[in-house]
């Protein structure tokens, strides 16, 4: 199975949130880093979790079984899920983290087969555990599965870390939003940090992802969940003068535009 990253178009209500935090971006992503040098998790990881995290030489053994692999993509395609993990169950068995993980995704996704997050994330768990060029998006979609709980107990703490190993692995999909949602307001064992949900919000709206967008502006808004009370190293009130100029920008823009029509109005919020 090849694993195809599917890109978020941009649509056309994000325009006007880039115009309102494009300032910001730039103060933000400036020296920043893909993570950062103060984890944000306040408890121990339990020692049964301690292995999944460690280095190690990377096992990539996907050119000796890709037509196992392909195989058992055409029998679930065709509908055929029993063969499909029966071929994928001799790979796992052989301790092919690839075959663990699309064993994984075949029990999370519930396409082929009954949904079943239990052994969706057991799988995952397996497909971390050995470094291969796999192990991030295991760790990703082994943290969604923390952070939804249900049948998979929640553990905020353990999602944290899996992000964190998600985007160490440059898995370039959502593991930083992922990661800015539990940092925003924190989580169990893990403090909040929204300064740091902030940065890594920056990060993927510079690539036009609408939710980062978003989630800038309510950051930055009257009231917003950037706390604006207590500015740390002078990052917020720089941020608010950025995303100042940015709203002067857009005014200047919109009265230069032909026949001089000011941009209409914002709704005023109304009180909670």
């Amino acid at each position: 199975m090849q694993i195809t990253p599917t890109a978020t178009p941009v649509l056309p209500q994000a325009r006007g949130l880039r115009l309102m935090a494009s300032a910001s971006l730039l103060v933000l992503l400036a020296g920043c880093a893909v993570t950062d040098t103060t984890p944000q998790a306040i408890a121990p990881l339990p020692e049964r979790y301690q292995a999944w995290f460690e280095d190690g030489q990377p096992r990539n053994f996907e050119w000796m079984h890709k037509q196992t692999v392909e195989k058992a993509d055409e029998a679930a395609a065709a509908g055929n899920p029993r063969e499909a993990i029966r071929l994928l169950t001799g790979l796992a068995d052989q301790g092919f983290p690839q075959a663990h993980y699309e064993l994984g995704k075949l029990h999370d996704q519930g396409e082929a087969t009954e949904r079943d997050p239990g052994r969706a994330a057991e799988h995952y768990a397996r497909a971390v555990r050995t470094p291969s060029y796999i192990r991030g998006h295991a760790a990703l979609n082994l943290a969604k599965l923390y952070r939804e709980g249900g049948a998979v107990e929640r553990n905020d703490l353990l999602a944290y870390h899996l992000l964190r190993l998600a985007i160490e692995e440059e898995v370039e999909r959502d593991e930083r939003v992922m990661l800015a949602e539990l940092l925003r307001d924190g989580g169990d064992g893990v403090s909040a940090d929204p300064e740091q949900a902030a940065r890594l919000y920056a990060i993927e709206a510079e690539q036009g992802k609408e939710e980062a967008l978003r989630a800038l502006a309510e950051a930055h808004a009257p009231g917003g969940w950037l706390d604006e009370a207590r500015p740390r190293h002078g990052l917020r009130p720089t941020l608010r003068r950025g995303a100042a100029q940015a709203r002067r920008g857009r005014r200047d823009r919109c009265h230069a535009a032909p026949g001089g029509t000011a941009c209409p109005r914002r709704p005023a919020r109304r009180p909670a």
